[in-house]
C-alpha cells in the first residue's frame, strides 16, 4: 500500500493473497506502533478486520469460567423444535424438522439478529419449561413455536412468536400451502421475524432469505432424511446412508447445489475418517463440489461446504480457513463455521487460537453438550486442568442426563488433582439404561486413568467394545494392554492375537487408514513381533505425520513411542516420551499429580516404570504445566 493509497484495492490484493494473512493475524492484538502507518491503514478495512476476526479472534483470552451466554437483547431468538402434527408421525417427523432448521438458517444470514443454533435449541423439544425458564437459560428475548401438518401433498405451518420474559404472544401465523410452497413460507416467517424484532435487513440479505434451494419437492424431501441420518446416526454407516439419500435428491434435482455440496463432504468425510482414501473417492468429492459450486457461487450453504472440502478431503487448511471465515461474515449466528475454524487451527497447532474459536462457537450453542465436552477435551489436552473442571462443572449443571459431562469432570480433576469423587460420582449417577455401553466405555478409561487394571478388567469382561467409541480394534489393543499391565501375560497376547487377524483382515480395504496401521503395530508389540512392530509404526506416521494434522498425527506418535517402549527400545522410547510431554495432546495424561497419573503411564509406557529417567519425567513439575 503506497502512501495515499487505495486501501480497497489493497485489501482485495491481501485477501486475494490469504497465505500472508496468519502473520499478520498473529499481530493482530498487538498496538498499531508495531506497524508501518499503510499497514495500519489497511487493518481499518472493514473486510479485512472481519476476517482477522475470524482467523484469530480479538480481545482478552476467556477463562472457562467466562464462557457464557451474551445478555440478552431485543433482537435475540430461539427457534424450538416444530410439533409433528401429521397423521403418519414417524414418516413425516424429518420434515418438521427440515421446517424448523430452514427458518433458522435463514435467520442466521440476518447480521442484526442473534439466532440460538439448532442444536441448543433442540433441548427444548416436547418441553414442559414455560417460556421465561427458556429465555433465561439461552438469554434470548423472543421464542418461536410452531407445528407442521402434512397430509398428501398439502402442509399447514403454523407459528407463534413470543416474548419469553413475560410468556406474551406477539403474534400466530398459520399457513396452508401446497407442498411446492414450502419454502415461501419459510422465507415469510423469517421476515416477519426480522420485523417484529425490528431488524435491519440488507438488500443482501433479503436476497438469501427469498432463496428457494429446489424447485423439486421429493429432491428436497431426500435433502431432510439425509439430514436427519446426519444428525442422529454416528458413523461409517451414517455418511453412506445420507449419502444414498443425497443422490436420490440430485437425480431428481440436478440443479439441487445444497444437496450436491452435501454430497462432497460425505465423500471428503469418508476420506478424512481413513475408511476410504481412494483417487476415485476424493475424485467424487471435488466433482460434486465443483458441481455445487457452479450452481450457487455466492450461497453460504456451499461456501461452507467448500471449507469442509478443503478441510476433510485435501486437508488445505488455508484454503479451508479463507471459506470459513466468509461464512462468519456472512452468518454472524453460524457456530458451526467458527468450530471448523477452532478444529484446523488447531490441526495446525495453534492450540490457543482454536480453543479461543471452540469457546466463541460454543457462546453461540450453549445447549451443546458435545460442543461443550470438544472444550472440555483440548483444554485436557493442554493440561489446563483446572479451566477443564471448572467448564465441566457448568456442563454436568446443564446437562446432567449426559454421561460424557460426569466423565469429562472426574476426567478433569483425577488429571488435575488427583481427585477421585468425581469417579465415584461417575458409578453412582444413573444413566439411560440403552447408554449402558457407553457408560462402561467411559468408566473404563477412567479406570485406567486410576490404574485400576482390575476394574478396568471387569468392565471389558462385562462389555468389551462401545460402536460409538474409539475403533473396536483399538479398545480391544487397550483391553490386551490392560491385561499385560496386571501381569496376565498369556491372557494379553491371546486378546493382542485375535485382534490382531482382524485388523490385518481391515488393511487392505484401508490401506491409508493410519490409526489402524499403529495399532497393528502395537499388536505385534504385545506379541513380541518386534520387525512387524516397528514396520507398522512408520507406516502410521508416514500416512499421517504431526506436521500435517496436530491432533491425529500426535496420537500416532503417543502409540509408536509406547510401542517403541513395549519392545525394548527405551532410548527410543523415552526421547520420544519427553519430546510429546510439551506437546498438547502427547503424553498430557500421564504427568498428573503423582499417585494418579503415573499408575496410567503403566498402562501405554509399564516397560519403562523401572527406568529412573522416566519416574524423574512423570515427577518434574514442568511436566505438569500448561502448553498453551
Amino acid at each position: 500500500l503506497p502512501p495515499g493509497g487505495d486501501v480497497p484495492a489493497a485489501a482485495d490484493r491481501l485477501l486475494g493473497g490469504w497465505e500472508t494473512l496468519p502473520d499478520l493475524a498473529r499481530n493482530w492484538r498487538i498496538g498499531p506502533l508495531r506497524f508501518s502507518p499503510e499497514v495500519a491503514e489497511l487493518r481499518r478495512d472493514e473486510r479485512v478486520r472481519r476476517l482477522l476476526d475470524a482467523y484469530r479472534p480479538a480481545g482478552p483470552k476467556p477463562t472457562a469460567a467466562a464462557i457464557t451466554l451474551p445478555t440478552p437483547t431485543d433482537k435475540s431468538i430461539a427457534v424450538l423444535p416444530f410439533a409433528n402434527q401429521s397423521d403418519d408421525r414417524d414418516q413425516n417427523a424429518f420434515f418438521a424438522d427440515g421446517v424448523q432448521e430452514d427458518i433458522l438458517t435463514q435467520l442466521g444470514a440476518v447480521r442484526d439478529v442473534r439466532v440460538v443454533s439448532r442444536t441448543s435449541a433442540a433441548q427444548y423439544r416436547d418441553t414442559a419449561k414455560p417460556a421465561p425458564q427458556i429465555g433465561s437459560e439461552l438469554q434470548v428475548a423472543y421464542l418461536l413455536q410452531g407445528s407442521v401438518r402434512r397430509v398428501g401433498r398439502t402442509v399447514r405451518v403454523t407459528a407463534q412468536l413470543i416474548r419469553a420474559a413475560t410468556d406474551e404472544q406477539v403474534w400466530a401465523k398459520s399457513y396452508d400451502r401446497n407442498l411446492t410452497d414450502i419454502f415461501a413460507v419459510q422465507a415469510e416467517l423469517a421476515g416477519e421475524i426480522a420485523l417484529a424484532l425490528r431488524a435491519v435487513v440488507s438488500p443482501e440479505e433479503k436476497i438469501l432469505l427469498s432463496r428457494r434451494p429446489t424447485e423439486n419437492v421429493a429432491a428436497y424431501e431426500a435433502y431432510l432424511k439425509a439430514r436427519e441420518w446426519r444428525d442422529r446416526k454416528s458413523g461409517l454407516s451414517r455418511i453412506t446412508a445420507a449419502l444414498g439419500l443425497l443422490e436420490q435428491a440430485v437425480a431428481l434435482d440436478p440443479s439441487f447445489a445444497l444437496a450436491w455440496a452435501e454430497i462432497a463432504t460425505c465423500h471428503a468425510l469418508i476420506a478424512f475418517e481413513e475408511f476410504d482414501t481412494s483417487p476415485t473417492r476424493l475424485a467424487s468429492a471435488r466433482t460434486a463440489i465443483e458441481t455445487a459450486m457452479r450452481l450457487a457461487p455466492d450461497d453460504p450453504g456451499v461456501i461452507a461446504k467448500l471449507g469442509s472440502y478443503y478441510f476433510y478431503a485435501e486437508r488445505n487448511y488455508a484454503q479451508a480457513t479463507e471459506q470459513y471465515a466468509r461464512v462468519t461474515a456472512l452468518r454472524p449466528n453460524d457456530p458451526e463455521a467458527l468450530r471448523a475454524l477452532g478444529q484446523i487451527q488447531i490441526r495446525q497447532g495453534r492450540w490457543a487460537d482454536g480453543v479461543d474459536n471452540l469457546r466463541r462457537a460454543l457462546v453461540l450453542d450453549p445447549g451443546n453438550a458435545v460442543a461443550g465436552g470438544i472444550v472440555i477435551g483440548h483444554l485436557v489436552d493442554g493440561r489446563r486442568y483446572a479451566e477443564a473442571e471448572s467448564l465441566a462443572r457448568q456442563m454436568v449443571a446443564a446437562f446432567p442426563d449426559v454421561p460424557d459431562s460426569h466423565y469429562l469432570l472426574a476426567a478433569a480433576m483425577l488429571l488435575g488433582r488427583g481427585e477421585t469423587r468425581g469417579v465415584e460420582s461417575f458409578e453412582r449417577t444413573v444413566f439411560d439404561p440403552d447408554l449402558r455401553a457407553k457408560v462402561i466405555f467411559l468408566r473404563r478409561i477412567l479406570a485406567r486413568f486410576q490404574g485400576d487394571t482390575a476394574k478396568a478388567i471387569q468392565l471389558d469382561r462385562e462389555s468389551p467394545v462401545w460402536e460409538g467409541g474409539d475403533y473396536p480394534w483399538a479398545q480391544e489393543i487397550a483391553a490386551a494392554m490392560t491385561l499385560a499391565v496386571a501381569g496376565d501375560g498369556e491372557a494379553a497376547r491371546t486378546r493382542a492375537a485375535l485382534v490382531l487377524t482382524k485388523m490385518q483382515a481391515l488393511r487392505e480395504k484401508e490401506p491409508r487408514n493410519s490409526w489402524l496401521f499403529a495399532w497393528i503395530g502395537m499388536a505385534h508389540a504385545l506379541l513380541g513381533q518386534k520387525d512387524d512392530a516397528l514396520a507398522h509404526a512408520r507406516k502410521a506416521l508416514e500416512i499421517l505425520p504431526e506436521s500435517r494434522d496436530a491432533l491425529y498425527g500426535v496420537e500416532n506418535a503417543v502409540v509408536s513411542a509406547a510401542i517403541h517402549a513395549w519392545i525394548g527400545e527405551r532410548d527410543h522410547a523415552l526421547a520420544e516420551f519427553e519430546r510429546l510431554l510439551q506437546v498438547p495432546h502427547g503424553t498430557n495424561a500421564f504427568t498428573g499429580p503423582r499417585g494418579a497419573n503415573a499408575r496410567n503411564s503403566q498402562v501405554w509406557f509399564q516397560p519403562l516404570w523401572t527406568d529412573p529417567r522416566f519416574q524423574a519425567l512423570v515427577a518434574d513439575p514442568r511436566n505438569r504445566a500448561p502448553l498453551f
